[in-house]
């Protein structure tokens, strides 16, 4: 529980277009009573957070709702974590999940926001006449992918907004999004899949997008070996992209593929796979992932050291003793680097460069001096500026 987060009160922390496809359930409603209930036992407890603390009932009634149906009274449970944080007597425009409890008792969306308030600058009225006029695209999402034969859960995972990479940036994964979900491949093979469909989201480069994030083949839970998500990318209130990936591989599929997901899954788990080294030709990995616009990096080693660069001087002289071409190799993955059991050599440094809306990460080994990064597949040799940069950390 220490990792709860208080829910968010900013009005703009996710756009109204993307909550709209996202919830399946919006009324404004007044809060009628909130409760402690029995702590959840069996099927119930495997669903809630915190494996079966108790968290809160609220008791709702509706005032006008926009999109789904209610009760003339209806409960919410507000896990211990909570997403709507509600209080009695209030009004609020709740978001909610299609998928409920085996009592009926319904659920909030979750992260980034399920619950919206009223500010001095907009009433609820005003957000339910907002939302009033928002097409939802999920409809369309779900029609997209039971077309290609996909079993579509009730509810959905997630919704994300992110500003999509330059066309030239699409062969990297390694700007990686700060997203609920992991968007591990680059957006050349999102492209790519989505083609297969006769979508195009090229055109789309370096605009504002939402990846809305269904559940497929009833598997429920992101931790959850071989859960299987569809994806829809959504940019300019039209579905330029659609793909599928699975966990905890986070391979990707073209949703033509569903026999091929479904043969993975029938596999014995067979360990995590690199991708294939995506700079065969070699790389410059400081103007590659533009380091020098990185706001903070952290790091610790093997040894339990750590720390945190900050000061802009710094981060721009970890960039520059990046800012060669060196030659790159593909990854390997070694026994000891999955084997948790097996103490590391007091060699590694871990660096996770934090930028704004993405971040990277970096493993570099003083022993060889190779460095490697893990979600484009390849290592190589880093320059001697790096090297000497590392060992003055110690």
């Amino acid at each position: 529980m220490a990792a709860c987060l208080a829910p968010s009160s900013a009005p703009n922390v996710v756009s109204l277009p993307a909550l709209v496809d996202r919830a399946d359930i919006i009324v404004h409603a007044t809060v009628v009573r909130v409760e402690v209930p029995p702590t959840p036992s069996g099927a119930v407890r495997d669903l809630v957070f915190g494996g079966g603390a108790a968290g809160q009932r609220v008791t709702l009634r509706p005032i006008e709702t926009v999109k789904g149906s209610v009760a003339s009274e209806f409960a919410v449970y507000d896990s211990p974590c909570p997403q709507l944080g509600a209080k009695p007597g209030e009004s609020l425009v709740v978001l909610l999940d299609g998928a409920t409890y085996p009592d009926g008792t319904l659920r909030p969306i979750g992260p980034p926001v399920s619950a919206l308030r009223a500010t001095p600058d907009r009433s609820l009225a005003q957000v339910m006449s907002a939302m009033r006029a928002i097409r939802a695209l999920d409809g369309d999402a779900r029609a997209l992918f039971e077309g290609h034969s996909w079993k579509v859960n009730d509810g959905k995972y997630a919704v994300d907004e992110f500003t999509l990479p330059a066309a030239a940036d699409f062969v990297l994964a390694g700007r990686q999004f700060k997203t609920i979900v992991q968007l591990a491949a680059p957006f050349e093979r999102y492209a790519t899949l989505s083609a297969t469909v006769g979508l195009d989201l090229r055109p789309h480069a370096g605009e504002p997008a939402e990846l809305l994030t269904f559940l497929l083949e009833h598997k429920r839970g992101m931790r959850d070996e071989g859960a299987v998500f569809g994806h829809v990318l959504i940019a300019d209130r039209r579905i330029v992209g659609a793909w599928v990936s699975v966990v905890p591989e986070a391979i990707t599929f073209s949703l033509h593929d569903r026999g091929a997901v479904l043969a993975l899954l029938a596999r014995p788990p067979g360990g995590f796979a690199w991708p294939t080294n995506r700079v065969p030709q070699g790389v410059n990995l400081a103007r590659a992932y533009d380091l020098t616009s990185a706001r903070g990096i952290a790091y610790k080693s093997s040894a339990g050291q750590g720390g945190e660069i900050t000061d802009p001087a710094r981060i721009r002289a970890f960039a520059e003793a990046l800012d060669e071409t060196v030659t790159t190799a593909q990854a390997t993955l070694t026994p000891i680097a999955i084997d948790n059991a097996t103490p590391r050599p007091a060699t590694t440094y871990w660096f996770s460069i934090d930028f704004m809306t993405r971040y990277l990460g970096l493993q570099y080994d003083t022993s060889d001096g190779m460095l490697m990064v893990y979600v484009d597949g390849f290592s190589a040799k880093a320059p001697a500026r790096f090297a000497a940069l590392v060992a003055d950390l110690r």
